[in-house]
């Protein structure tokens, strides 16, 4: 009696740790694609990539801050703040010589602003 219901507590628990750790690498799939997706916009040669301002990965200008290290100048460094920064822009920053117009000045889908956002946490942040 003592080892069933044990059993029972127990077994709907292992069963969630085994379909999470099953569906581990798919997420990480989906995330390194989105990562990817961002780097090719971020450090890509149409009007608005980021870099123009920000460097190549994200290296920093006097035009933008440096985006690869953990200082976050506007909020607390996380994939929906990054969001929020891309898609309203910072119209008046706090070390940068020149405003981030929302989306850097590009036409951004959700989508997009979604793997800019992974991407940008990705160097570092």
């Amino acid at each position: 009696m003592f080892q069933a219901r044990y059993t029972r507590l127990l077994l709907p628990a292992a069963c969630a740790f085994v379909l999470s750790v099953m569906a581990a690498p798919e997420a990480q799939a989906q995330d390194a694609k989105m990562i990817a997706t961002g780097d090719s916009l971020f450090n890509g040669n149409f009007v608005g990539a980021c870099w123009a301002c920000h460097g190549k990965q994200g290296k920093g200008t006097s035009n933008g801050p440096k985006l690869s290290d953990k200082e976050w100048l506007n909020g607390d460094g996380s994939v929906e703040f990054i969001k929020g920064v891309v898609t309203s822009g910072v119209p008046k920053p706090k070390k940068a010589k020149t405003p981030m117009p929302p989306m850097g000045g590009a036409k951004l889908t959700p989508e997009q602003v979604d793997a800019l956002a992974a991407y940008v946490k990705s160097l570092g942040g």
